[in-house]
């Protein structure tokens, strides 16, 4: 019986590390190539990330409510692609006010509304981060992979270690020294990641990294906080070992926005490429260091 409950986890362990290998390593080459790869691939996430949100939440809104919301989402998307990222914008505010309304008069709590700028905000984040420089690939890479750190690490160290919870009413398998141990392995792997890609990582990214990490943990406590308010344990099974597309972004959603937000308040409106501005803020090249 304990050699059974000591060996059932293991195969599962090893579809989680093998399907998330595949996936990342799939989302570097995708970010690699740049261009209208990214794009659509960053719309693909988007997309899954607005039907797994409104799967979670269609309790309170209904089939109508989830493929109203949709069809605001295609129409943000198409104009994107089109050009027209002004015009993207102001359907997706306009999608935002008209969910609200149609939710709060029907008597419910605007999830959907929510649902829309959650799944729009980090596909506007990285289309526009990433871009077509190389500042923009640096910048989505390290992101990448400091989220990914706070993640694995976080599970690596809280897992063994254990101890006090650190929010036990929303997620309770999640400890404080997880959360310590995925921010600072978060800072650790981004680190190694910026010296990888020819720049100096110094103080400033050290508590650019810092920051990333928490706001990316900050980020899955909300998804989970979401998921128990409804009942739900994942938000959907479409990866092997990890659930749904959500499950794995969660972390992301919050950090990409964050870093693009900065990224704009340190860019002047005429530049196209907003990468370059925050990476001259926070790292230097190798060769002046």
């Amino acid at each position: 019986m304990n050699t059974t409950d000591v060996e059932k986890p293991k195969p599962e362990l090893l579809l989680r590390v093998v399907s998330g290998v595949i996936l990342a390593s799939f989302t570097i080459g995708v970010t690699w190539i740049g261009g209208l790869s990214f794009g659509l691939f960053a719309a693909v996430v988007s997309f899954f990330i607005l039907w797994e949100y409104s799967q979670i939440v269609m309790a309170s809104t209904g089939m109508y409510g989830r493929f109203l919301a949709t069809g605001f989402w295609i129409i943000c998307i198409v104009a994107w692609f089109a050009g027209s990222p002004t015009y993207a914008f102001g359907v997706a505010a306009i999608g935002v006010i008209a969910l609200a309304l149609f939710e709060i008069f029907k008597g419910k709590r605007p999830w959907l509304a929510a649902g829309l700028v959650y799944s729009l905000l980090p596909f506007f984040a990285l289309a526009t981060l990433r871009g077509n420089a190389a500042e923009g690939l640096h910048i989505i890479v390290i992101l990448f992979l400091c989220v990914w750190g706070a993640d694995s690490f976080g599970y690596l160290v809280g897992k063994p270690v254990g101890g006090p919870k650190l929010a036990p009413k929303i997620s309770p398998n999640k400890t404080w020294s997880g959360f310590v141990g995925g921010t600072l392995g978060a800072v650790l792997v981004a680190s190694l990641a910026a010296f990888a890609l020819g720049y100096l990582p110094g103080g400033e990214f050290m508590l650019f990294a810092l920051i990333v990490a928490i706001i990316s943990q900050m980020g899955d406590l909300v998804e989970s906080a979401l998921k128990r308010q409804f009942g739900k344990k994942d938000s959907g099974h479409i990866i092997p070992g990890h659930g749904g597309i959500l499950d794995r972004v969660d972390g992301l959603i919050f950090a990409v926005v964050a870093v693009w937000i900065y990224a704009a308040v340190l860019t002047s409106p005429d530049t196209g490429n907003i990468a370059k501005p925050l990476l001259d803020t926070i790292l230097l090249p190798l060769s002046n260091g």
